[in-house]
């Protein structure tokens, strides 16, 4: 794979990309030798020095598979530990302790963040070290049920986020310690406002404040 040896003996990236590339080619088996071509073209037509929008491009797609799941299991969360998957525009890890009974502000405003920008996947139950998935750090889903996540996001997100799903994922069955992947479409009704009357938009690794409202 050519392109892959060449930016592997010239630049520094980050350590998800040789398993998006993987991921990309296997996405489009269908036109591997195309899309090597094509990958290759975008490469060298933006140069070195736009590198990096290349990577946009590959994380994009990436993310599009990954949110596009139907259901998502334990071994999903693993391999997100297991490949060192980076937080993103799309793609945000959250402890435990992010779901609690005084985080409902936080909630609300992470939550609002990705819909008023192009959507994303927030995995509440899993740690992050600057900003790369760590440990699963299990939520008590007995006191946290899916439905208070629901209610939290339902009465603290002014206007209702049509397409929001939440997937638990239960660690056991008895006392359901759970990791839950929150998948926020990019919503037609935008813009959304947080708890704290404000309102949010995804940037880099954070919500920031939208600062026309």
């Amino acid at each position: 794979m050519f392109l892959l040896v060449c930016i592997r003996h010239t630049h520094k990236y980050p350590p998800l990309f040789e398993q998006v590339l993987v991921g990309y080619f296997q996405r489009f088996r269908v036109g591997e030798v195309i899309t090597k071509r094509l990958l290759a073209s975008l490469y060298f037509r933006l140069g070195s020095t736009n590198i990096q929008l290349v990577f946009q491009e590959l994380e994009r797609v990436s993310m599009k598979s990954f949110y596009e799941k139907e259901t998502y299991t334990l071994d999903d969360i693993d391999r997100l530990i297991e490949h060192g998957a980076e937080e993103s525009l799309y793609l945000e890890f959250k402890a435990a302790k992010s779901i609690h009974r005084d985080s409902r502000h936080e909630i609300s405003k992470d939550v609002s963040a990705f819909a008023n920008a192009d959507g994303g996947v927030i995995v509440y139950g899993l740690t992050e070290d600057n900003h790369v998935a760590k440990s699963i750090d299990p939520i008590d889903g007995l006191t946290y049920t899916k439905e208070w996540v629901e209610d939290v996001i339902a009465s603290n997100v002014n206007r209702q986020i049509p397409g929001l799903v939440i997937h638990p994922i239960r660690l056991n069955l008895v006392d359901l310690q759970s990791i839950y992947v929150v998948k926020i479409p990019a919503s037609p009704d935008a813009a959304h406002m947080s708890k704290d009357g404000r309102y949010y938009i995804r940037r880099n690794f954070k919500a920031e404040p939208l600062q026309e409202y």
